[in-house]
């Protein structure tokens, strides 16, 4: 069995072609393998498979929901139709027997309700895993330091909230909690991100990082997730992978991640009382023994050999719809 991800193709991404079954027979002729299609846009299927039927005709199709559109952009909740419409696609697809999975159970939720499907159930749950580098640098080995090192990195754009990272900064440092933040990523708001950090000297703006395991984790304390709005964030894993706790929202799917007194403090506001509320938590529990709870919820629930077990079941289930 051979799983084409249209994310990134095992040959080249299905994603925008016309004829997915003609691909499919093509890429099993070539593997001598069955072939299943893993679609990560899962409303856009549902509108080809709709508008066009036998674009995937006999074609095994998983696809999975990361987040909601109408629910993560603002702008597009103002588009009154399109929530309903997306909503009409899937149920349509789901009809037909096709098999689709959430990062989350918040994510699952949100789907089910916004496009009222009747069994949420139908749609499963696959965690988002990722695969633990042991040649990369373990937890800082910096405790000795003055002062803690809060890290955010994410697409700099207001979604992710990254501003309250920096008031979080500012608010401890000006009582007296001297912290350091380390900021990394790119987005619309990163000439803002580069000014905040030129006039504050305990923050460093990295931009865009290529490798955070080597390049930005060995510096951070704890992980600041502030944002508005989410799936499964990669970056909530791999911090915990690495024994580093985080403070976050409870935005999305981060409240099945971040569990306060476990792998952190989630906060179930967004203010920046609630985040120096949180702050205060983790370090009067203690970095170190949150350490090794992280690195055991990760273990147990969160490694890229769990996703790929899930996925597999998801996978052999599409194929058996098609026999």
């Amino acid at each position: 069995m051979v799983a084409e991800d249209t994310n990134k193709g095992f040959l080249s991404s299905a994603r925008y072609r016309l004829d997915l079954r003609a691909y499919v027979e093509s890429l099993e002729s070539k593997t001598g393998q069955r072939a299943v299609v893993h679609m990560h846009n899962a409303v856009w299927f549902a509108c080809r498979e709709y508008l066009e039927p036998r674009i995937a005709e006999k074609v095994p199709v998983v696809s999975t929901f990361h987040g909601i559109l109408p629910i993560d952009d603002p702008e597009m909740t103002r588009i009154r139709w399109r929530s309903p419409l997306h909503g009409y696609w899937v149920r349509q697809s789901m009809k037909k027997g096709r098999v689709y999975a959430a990062v989350s159970r918040r994510t699952r939720n949100q789907v089910a309700a916004a496009y009222r499907i009747s069994e949420p159930s139908a749609i499963r749950i696959v965690y988002n895993g990722v695969a633990r580098d042991e040649s990369a640098p373990g937890w800082p080995n910096r405790r000795v330091a003055s002062r803690v090192t809060l890290g955010f990195i994410g697409s700099i754009e207001r979604r992710k909230n990254w501003r309250l990272a920096v008031e979080l900064a500012d608010c401890c440092n000006k009582r007296g909690l001297g912290v350091r933040l380390v900021v990394a990523g790119d987005g619309p708001e990163q000439e803002q991100a580069t000014e905040a950090a030129r006039r504050r000297p305990y923050m460093d703006y990295l931009g865009p990082v290529s490798d955070p395991i080597r390049g930005f984790y060995p510096q951070v304390d704890i992980l600041l997730l502030p944002s508005l709005s989410e799936g499964l964030p990669v970056v909530a894993l791999e911090a915990i992978s690495r024994g580093i706790p985080i403070l976050s929202s409870a935005a999305g799917g981060l409240p099945e991640i971040v569990r306060t007194g476990v792998t952190g403090f989630c906060c179930e506001q967004t203010g920046l009382d609630d985040f120096e509320r949180g702050l205060r938590s983790i370090l009067d529990q203690g970095l170190e023994s949150l350490r090794g709870s992280c690195e055991r919820v990760y273990r147990d629930e969160f490694t890229a050999d769990s996703m790929s077990r899930g996925y597999e079941a998801l996978y052999r289930e599409a194929l058996s719809g098609q026999d």
